[in-house]
């Protein structure tokens, strides 16, 4: 294969090659297939695919737990390496050759000024480009970062302007650039701020392989693409003060666990949010996935706090309660573990939400701990089963607007945890009915708006905000095949980063038409086409996302 040269960019393939041999060069960064190198001397860098080498340090360098990249992409970044049509490397080169012949001055601008592929022998081909740094030499940072940490609210506007000047100029041009996130502020000087464009992938981003040949398409994708973008800054920082959401899950939830978060911020562009998440098990790997909401929403934030389960172990949880794990216990430390707010919603994972949070959050508490909407009927037959006197309902505790500053106050974690104890042995539902019994008196009674728990979900029913999935058969991810709550879940999961399991998620549920089984009440029970054929009894608690919730009833 040829090797190229280019006395331009002051090295040749060989010294470079010698140069990641070396392992003296500065990473820069890395992504899940490609690293980038600081070249000395030069305000250049190189682009390569991993090293076999560093496809061993795992998906995230660094880190202790040393996760694997999955075989399918090791198997493209070897692939890639020698292939110049399906290199990242050389897609970017051609077709910044091809902005370069066509773009007005201006626009180009905002690409790298120099590019040149080559083949290296150690990394096949590879890109060195122009390193874009800030005027002292440091990093670029992304827009969303530098615009949430200007504080000066003209100097927010006229940024945000740029940004929607070049979004218009790149429909215009019709330029395949699909990454909003992925731009960057370049801090000059004279504190002057320029929109630079440094990673771009015009063939591998193409959903449709024509779509190059169909400028049209190319200016839609463009248009939503940034215009989706763009609506979450449009108002998001209006409210300095974020809306506070927590969930307490475990590992096995981590998907649900995104798909919930990526229907509220999907619902509400123009409010800032911050997740947080109390966990024991929650991998790094599910962590970081999870975070990728970050880069995806701009308006929000997610927070993990990993709990010291010890302190729940004496607990108990009734046996014919499978998918109920110590998780659930975890939203009585919320006002502890929360110090620094003074009030936050807390949810379940078996829920999505449809509408604006922002009436929810604003809520008049009237000295009330904590807003849940009731249970109705079940909870009346709940009421007395735990003799419960008075004509206050039963509460549903799986979406509560709390009061954090009052439970602390109160020392309301503590008596929650004592009556846990003590009233261990005539509970039903352990948290839900210690909540009830220890705040009686002390609760607002929402409107059925903020939980469809007591309404049959329907996606032509108006008026809910928050559904609502209760029992095992009719969560989203059971695939019994009369289930009908999947397909709105399935709208969320493509809006999430667990996009790639839509398609084992859409055929478990095809194959749930032919066959399914499932464990209630330490009972398996099998069907095909729908009919029960065989039932046996069971003493292992049920797990994997069939069954196992971290604190979902």
């Amino acid at each position: 294969m040829k090797r190229m040269a280019n006395t331009d960019i002051g090295y040749t393939a060989d010294q470079i090659d010698a140069l990641l041999k070396s392992g003296s060069l500065e990473r820069l960064g890395m992504g899940s297939r490609r690293a980038c190198y600081r070249l000395p001397g030069v305000d250049l860098c190189v682009k390569c695919y991993r090293s076999d080498e560093e496809i061993a340090e795992g998906k995230y360098p660094g880190d202790k737990h040393n996760i694997p990249l999955s075989s399918s992409v090791v198997r493209e970044i070897r692939r890639c390496r020698l292939d110049g049509k399906r290199n990242t490397c050389c897609q970017e080169y051609e077709y910044w050759k091809e902005l370069r012949d066509r773009l007005p001055e201006d626009l180009m601008s905002v690409f790298p000024t120099t590019m040149e592929k080559l083949f290296v022998p150690s990394r096949g081909w590879c890109v060195v480009e122009e390193l874009v740094t800030d005027a002292d030499g440091t990093p670029t940072q992304l827009f969303a970062d530098v615009w949430r940490n200007l504080t000066d609210g003209p100097a927010r506007c006229r940024l945000l302007d740029r940004f929607r000047y070049l979004a218009d100029d790149l429909v215009r041009h019709a330029v395949r650039f699909f990454d909003p996130q992925n731009i960057l502020v370049q801090k000059c000087k004279g504190g002057e701020l320029r929109l630079r464009i440094t990673d771009f992938e015009p063939i591998s981003r193409v959903a449709v392989p024509i779509e190059k040949f169909f400028p049209t398409l190319i200016r839609h994708k463009i248009r939503r693409r940034f215009g989706r973008y763009l609506d979450q800054f449009v108002g998001a920082y209006a409210n300095d003060s974020p809306i506070s959401i927590s969930f307490c899950v475990n590992d096995a939830y981590a998907q649900h666990l995104a798909v919930v978060i990526a229907s509220v911020l999907v619902n509400n562009p123009n409010s800032r949010f911050v997740f947080h998440v109390l966990h024991r098990d929650i991998s790094k790997e599910s962590q970081a996935c999870v975070k990728e909401l970050e880069c995806m929403y701009p308006h929000c934030e997610v927070r993990f706090h990993e709990i010291d389960s010890s302190r729940f172990d004496r607990f108990k949880i009734p046996p014919e309660l499978e998918h109920v794990t110590q998780e659930t216990y975890y939203r009585y430390i919320l006002p502890d573990v929360l110090g620094h707010e003074d009030r936050t919603i807390y949810s379940d994972v078996d829920v999505l939400c449809v509408g604006d949070l922002r009436p929810l959050w604003e809520i008049n508490m009237q000295g009330a701990l904590i807003a849940a909407v009731s249970e109705g009927a079940a909870g009346d037959f709940k009421k007395d089963l735990l003799n419960m006197k008075g004509s206050d309902p039963y509460f549903y505790a799986g979406l509560l607007v709390m009061d954090l500053a009052a439970l602390r106050n109160g020392h309301y974690p503590q008596k929650l945890m004592e009556n846990t104890l003590q009233l261990a042995d005539k509970l039903i539902w352990p948290d839900q009915d210690v909540i009830n019994i220890t705040m009686r008196g002390r609760i607002l009674q929402l409107s059925s708006e903020w939980d469809g728990i007591n309404v049959r979900y329907s996606p032509f029913r108006k008026g809910i905000v928050i559904w609502h999935f209760p029992g095992l058969l009719l969560k989203p991810w059971c695939n019994i095949w009369k289930n009908t709550t999947w397909p709105i879940y399935l709208k969320y999961l493509l809006r999430s980063p667990y996009r790639r399991n839509a398609t084992r998620f859409v055929l478990g549920h095809i194959k749930g038409f032919f066959f399914f089984k499932y464990t209630k009440k330490q009972v398996t029970r099998y069907l095909v086409c729908g009919i029960r054929v065989w039932k046996k009894s069971t003493t292992h608690r049920a797990c994997g996302q069939d069954g196992v919730a971290g604190g979902n009833k």
